[in-house]
């Protein structure tokens, strides 16, 4: 809208932050790691498709006697398409990719298709089994995520085509089912007697199968002993896995959680050349620490902290395009930037030289610029801990850097939009009143204020 109120194309401004833009690689990001969690229409199908399967095994684990009504027709599809090479709930461990779907698939309907491709792609590479024994002797073997070769990523059902027809003819779609019926966990001697009527040729061919495949099937003997029989019918034995992360079932946790699991993007680098602080390393828990401590000030400080943290906020041309005189608005012959108007100019050392000591001698250090900024390295001795806690003070600093921090902004706004700007005792009354209601807002909600 300002940029068609005054004709001008954004465009012809390279840098994002000087058009107050926010970066939109920001967006999908997960909020502990710096974004804003704004998951995509693109997101929120994915997010659906998902839920559509994990309420597959939530209804699955209710019962295993029965398949429940509205899976039976979607139950039927894929049990086409699996040819006899697997049924029911092992879709789940089909390596479907939206690029690569064989002919044999298109029974299903394209939702479904989507689902299992999307479940497939980004969530189940990403889950931990909790019973790996367990789940080792039940899962289907011939469509199986996690039973892959070769470089380009094979099936045994694509590499070892005539056995896995052979043996899946007779039943055999899992260990456990190829245990019940010969009697052992597969290697090369079992292997060859249950493929001795196959159309394989016996000799060379025969014996270069069996020893592939039994190298690929490969158990430890002691998983024998973990056999349980009998097991429900074969379309329900997927509901007995428990798939897990960050240590919950999948089919329990939030939209939240899935949401973390469907977006997993990397986030871009934040302009720490711009800020000043180039040599600056954000930790992992930094961004829950400051969503911890946004809580403790008004929305307006910490959005303000937020926008500065990630796009500079544009210096001196956010607003009418100032781009002429880029000197700070106070007289300084010196290039406005973040570190210079909120820390190194003299408005701003007089302020901090006021309410900055008192947290020196807890800290016990010489507090700059990161700390400031994104609170980094602020050791509080033990003894300081025990008498005033290891949060509190953080806290309290956070809230009166916030506030100092936008009330220099806000003053060289006035400079340039507004003029005059206030004089040094006019800033300091605003940082004063707004450092007191905080605090006042944080005595009220402690539990013990003394």
């Amino acid at each position: 809208m300002r940029n068609f109120i005054k004709c001008t194309p954004s465009s012809t401004v390279t840098d994002p932050a000087s058009r107050s833009q926010f970066p939109s690689a920001w967006h999908p990001v997960d909020a502990f790691s710096g974004g804003l969690e704004l998951p995509s229409i693109a997101t929120s199908v994915e997010l659906l498709q998902v839920n559509l399967v994990r309420q597959s095994i939530r209804q699955s684990r209710q019962d295993y006697s029965t398949p429940f009504k509205w899976f039976v027709p979607a139950q039927a599809a894929i049990d086409s398409a699996f040819g006899g090479q697997g049924s029911g709930l092992d879709f789940l461990y089909i390596p479907l990719s939206p690029l690569a779907q064989s002919s044999r698939w298109h029974a299903i309907t394209d939702y479904w298709k989507a689902a299992i491709a999307t479940w497939s792609t980004k969530i189940f590479p990403k889950l931990q089994f909790t019973n790996p024994v367990v789940t080792k002797l039940t899962w289907p073997i011939w469509n199986n995520f996690f039973i892959r070769f070769m470089e380009d990523k094979r099936t045994l059902a694509v590499l070892h085509r005539k056995a896995c027809n052979f043996l899946s003819h007779q039943g055999v779609t899992r260990i456990l089912t190829f245990l019940s019926v010969f009697g052992s966990l597969p290697d090369e001697d079992t292997l060859r007697i249950s493929l001795a009527s196959s159309s394989i040729k016996p000799g060379r061919s025969m014996t270069s199968v069996v020893q592939k495949l039994a190298s690929r099937l490969a158990l430890s003997a002691h998983y024998q002993d973990f056999a349980m029989f009998p097991l429900p019918p074969e379309r329900m034995v997927g509901a007995l896995h428990v798939c897990t992360f960050d240590g919950v079932d999948i089919a329990t946790p939030s939209n939240r959680i899935i949401k973390r699991l469907l977006l997993d993007q990397e986030p871009p680098p934040l302009p720490l050349l711009q800020l000043s602080v180039p040599e600056v390393v954000i930790g992992s828990s930094h961004w829950a620490l400051e969503r911890l401590l946004q809580r403790d000030v008004l929305p307006v400080y910490s959005d303000f902290v937020f926008w500065l943290q990630h796009n500079g906020l544009g210096f001196r041309y956010k607003y009418h395009w100032h781009t002429a005189d880029v000197h700070c608005v106070h007289s300084c012959i010196t290039p406005e930037n973040p570190h210079h108007l909120l820390w190194d100019c003299y408005m701003a050392k007089r302020l901090w030289l006021l309410f900055l000591p008192p947290f020196s001698r807890i800290f016990q250090s010489t507090i700059g610029w990161p700390h400031v900024f994104f609170l980094l390295h602020l050791y509080i001795p033990v003894r300081r801990q025990d008498l005033f806690g290891s949060l509190p003070p953080v806290r309290l600093f956070n809230m009166v850097c916030i506030v100092i921090l936008r009330t220099l902004k806000l003053n060289s706004n006035k400079a340039i939009f507004d003029p005059p700007a206030l004089q040094f005792m006019g800033v300091f009354r605003q940082c004063l009143t707004m450092v007191r209601l905080h605090l006042q807002h944080f005595f009220m909600t402690m539990k013990h204020p003394q």
